[in-house]
């Protein structure tokens, strides 16, 4: 099994690519209720039929304190034989700060973990308007 943990913010396109990319059974997402209205638009679009389990932060500009709270809502989730792959990139800061805290829990753990960054280097306008095209994956 594949999982994908995953920010999401107001732009679609970097968790477009990550699911584009990664290709993963299953996705944890950690976004805002606003950036949840999103997500099943994201994942249809990225033809993405697997499995999904969204964290939802109390404020995604200051949620840096919630990292306990993500671990216990993803700590069951978790196969210690699963592939994890890691996006850094999306949301806010605080949204990718959780996401690089939980990536050092689960490699803590002893999970093996990629990490992964998405790059669009098209202009802003032109991802606002078509933000369904594939970036480019970086596997760091």
């Amino acid at each position: 099994m594949k999982m994908l943990i995953s920010p999401l913010g107001m732009s679609p396109g970097l968790l477009y690519s990550a699911l584009y990319h990664v290709k993963p059974d299953f996705l944890f997402c950690l976004t805002s209720e606003k950036g949840k209205e999103r997500l099943l638009d994201i994942m249809e679009k990225a033809g993405y039929m697997g499995g999904y389990s969204v964290f939802i932060v109390d404020d995604p500009f200051t949620s840096f304190h919630e990292t306990e709270m993500v671990w216990k809502s993803l700590k069951d989730l978790l196969d210690f034989d699963a592939e994890i792959v890691v996006n850094i990139t999306g949301g806010t800061t605080a949204l990718q700060y959780l996401v690089q805290k939980t990536a050092e829990r689960l490699e803590n753990q002893g999970f093996l973990v990629k990490t992964i960054a998405l790059i669009d280097r098209r202009s802003r306008s032109e991802q606002e308007n078509n933000p369904y095209i594939p970036g480019e994956i970086v596997y760091l």
